[in-house]
């Protein structure tokens, strides 16, 4: 018995398999999630309200493994420090650039080399007079985040901490899991119609 030319079971094949090899959107850049380890008050602060800190920097998949990169290739960043959450939007307008240098390790899962300088804005709550940190990874400085709400420093803190940066598992998103399963359930339905005729 001939197969019609494209029936419905085809043509959902057709599209979900198309949609596939075109690609569906993923999130773009390189994720690469914090890790702080020898973490030290030197300065405790009623303004840091945790003792956790963690976040990710995202860099343009333009950087492929030992590739250096600057601010034009630094995507975004999420860093939670001390009770600190803030993001690229909340860094101070009046600096025109975050100050940025790295390099993602020769197999393209961390980054051995990094220097990153930033200023949060003071409208940012707890951020009055200062906000300011940086990164280091092998320097001789250790990464480190400083707060003042006033300018006497009464309320000054100055956290001390090791960082490490390493490469997210990347899952599939469901929509592309979606599109999968229908090809691979469109092009199962084919191959039996095939073998019954």
């Amino acid at each position: 018995m001939p197969i019609p030319s494209y029936p419905s079971y085809r043509l959902a094949a057709a599209v979900a398999v198309t949609l596939l090899c075109a690609g569906v959107p993923a999130s773009a850049g390189q994720i690469f999630n914090l890790t702080a380890s020898n973490i030290s008050f030197d300065i405790p602060s009623p303004l840091f309200t945790s003792g956790q800190i963690n976040g990710f920097l995202v860099i343009s998949d333009s950087v492929g493994p030992s590739g250096s990169f600057g601010a034009g290739q630094l995507e975004g960043f999420t860093f939670n420090i001390a009770g600190y959450a803030f993001t690229q939007a909340n860094l101070d307008p009046n600096f025109s650039s975050i100050d940025v240098n790295g390099r993602i390790s020769a197999d393209g899962l961390s980054i051995p080399f990094l220097q990153i300088g930033y200023s949060l804005d003071p409208l940012f709550p707890g951020c009055s007079f200062v906000c300011a940190g940086s990164f280091n990874i092998a320097q001789s400085a250790q990464s480190n985040f400083v707060v003042a709400d006033d300018p006497d420093a009464a309320t000054l803190g100055l956290v001390l901490f090791d960082a490490a940066f390493n490469k997210a598992v990347q899952v599939p998103e469901p929509v592309t899991l979606s599109l999968f399963a229908a090809g691979l359930l469109g092009a199962g339905a084919l191959r039996r119609r095939r073998k019954q005729a």
